[in-house]
């Protein structure tokens, strides 16, 4: 791959920006306690982000000195780690089904044990939801033939659930020893089991963890088109498009990642070879999403294109409060029957918003909401953990009991060393070698869903999709920070 002059010039004034707006998210994660659960000692968690670097920089300075095979044996342990904290997360904080998980869940698993029927809320309110309904579907289907007690089929989806969470983990993993080496593969793994999300959300079934893996499996064709000769470029700009749609199938929020390898490829290509790279890529995911959209067509009783709520209520409702969901102005939309008239009303709300914040209450407002979205360590997993627990043991005691302030403070700490990272990494990006520069197509993604929450309804929680993508971007900055390898990563 050889970058061209403009996407060169381009690429270093994103780099310019991205520092600066990770530089924002390092010093709220550092100076604010707003958008965490409890008010915290912040000279304690900022320790704990220096003691979590420390080790990653001592583990690296032993890792140089072990071959492949005990670094391979290591990286097996951590996983091994991570999984059974996964499973002590499902066996012991288990919860009943609600909200968006709820409503899935069961639905799935009433069609799953007699005949298909679309429940309104699908297509009246949240047709985003029928790829992880048809998926879910589809896996109850299998358990149909054995049983139909509940609770199995919240075991066996939560276990699906491991599955593409460590599935996307592994892809991480191969995708950092790919671009890096074997030892920062190792630190990722040793990095995993401090992101409480990647254990904590094992018992909840639903799209923040089941699409973890589709910007990850991506991520891997993406590096493997720009390594690659001209006929395996076909098969992977194709791999894009395909688990590019799948993803977007399952949760909207993936489109972003598309749209950051789309330009990285503009970027990092002559003229020609980056719009038909493009072509493929577009091609193939219209193919797959125009057959998902057919499929949703004929479950819905209305047209895929009137079906939901407007965009616009996403956006007039990521204007009040914390910019998160706010039940008042679902009741509000969902009160027009006719939806243009409904983003009509939309819009003239979010007018009346911003008319009233001013420009400088507006500003304040953001700077609340960014802090609710991007402060939180735990990625809102111990909210969703505290809604109907089916258990009551000594572990809950400490993850959403009166001891759980030691895990909230593990991930404040973990975050903001991930988030510290992220930003070296933005530095890097200045000087990252050809074979490096995948790092900033990363970060072109997070700096697309950063601006995307700004501007619609957020929470902690929609970072999750893209959590192994932040870990990598994070391991980005961290091999920057040790130099290297043989001082290569740099021109």
């Amino acid at each position: 791959m050889k970058l061209n002059s403009i996407g060169n010039i381009l690429l270093k004034i994103f780099a310019c920006v991205f520092t600066i707006v990770s530089l924002y998210l390092l010093f709220i994660n550092i100076t604010s306690n707003y958008g965490r659960l409890f008010p915290m000692k912040k000279l304690i968690v900022v320790l704990g982000a220096i003691i979590i670097l420390a080790i990653l920089l001592i583990l690296k300075h032993i890792f140089d000195r072990l071959d492949d095979k005990k670094l391979i044996k290591i990286s097996i342990l951590f996983g091994i780690i991570l999984l059974i904290l996964q499973v002590i997360f499902v066996i012991y904080c288990r919860v009943k089904p609600s909200w968006d998980f709820g409503v899935i869940f069961y639905d799935a698993h009433r069609i799953a044990n007699s005949v298909f029927e679309l429940p309104e809320y699908y297509y009246n309110f949240y047709p985003n939801n029928i790829g992880a309904l048809l998926m879910y579907t589809a896996l109850f289907k299998c358990i149909s033939l054995f049983t139909t007690n509940e609770i199995v089929y919240l075991i066996v989806g939560s276990i699906f659930n491991i599955i593409m969470i460590d599935g996307a983990l592994v892809l991480t993993y191969i995708l950092v020893k790919k671009v890096f080496n074997l030892k920062m593969a190792t630190l990722f793994s040793f990095l995993s089991i401090f992101i409480i999300p990647l254990f904590a959300y094992s018992p909840i079934l639903y799209t923040d963890t089941t699409t973890m893996i589709f910007p990850v499996a991506i991520l891997l064709f993406l590096y493997n088109y720009n390594e690659s000769k001209s006929y395996d470029e076909i098969w992977n700009l194709i791999g894009i498009g395909v688990f590019g749609a799948l993803g977007v199938i399952l949760k909207t929020n993936i489109i972003i990642v598309v749209v950051a390898i789309i330009i990285y490829i503009l970027c990092t290509n002559k003229i020609i070879k980056g719009l038909v790279s493009n072509l493929i890529i577009l091609i193939s995911f219209l193919v797959i999403f125009s057959g998902y959209k057919a499929i949703a067509s004929y479950v819905m009783p209305i047209k895929y294109s009137e079906a939901g709520l407007p965009m616009t209520h996403w956006i007039m409702m990521g204007l009040k409060g914390d910019g998160g969901y706010n039940k008042e102005d679902v009741d509000f939309t969902s009160s027009f029957k006719d939806k243009e008239k409904a983003k009509k009303a939309n819009i003239e709300e979010i007018e009346n918003r911003l008319r009233d914040y001013g420009f400088k209450g507006y500003l304040e407002f953001l700077d609340k909401k960014i802090k609710f979205t991007w402060n939180d360590g735990t990625y809102y997993s111990i909210n969703k953990l505290c809604r109907q627990p089916l258990e009551d043991n000594k572990v809950e005691e400490y993850v959403i009991g009166e001891k759980n302030n030691i895990i909230i403070y593990i991930a404040q700490m973990s975050n903001l060393a991930l988030i510290a990272l992220i930003f070296i990494s933005s530095i890097a990006a200045f000087k990252y070698r050809d074979k490096h520069k995948i790092v900033q197509c990363v970060q072109i993604a997070i700096f697309g869903v950063f601006l995307f929450l700004v501007i619609w309804e957020a929470r902690s929680r929609y970072l999750v999709c893209i959590l192994p993508m932040m870990m990598f971007a994070a391991i980005g900055g961290l091999y920057s920070l040790v130099g290297g390898e043989d001082h290569e990563i740099y021109k």
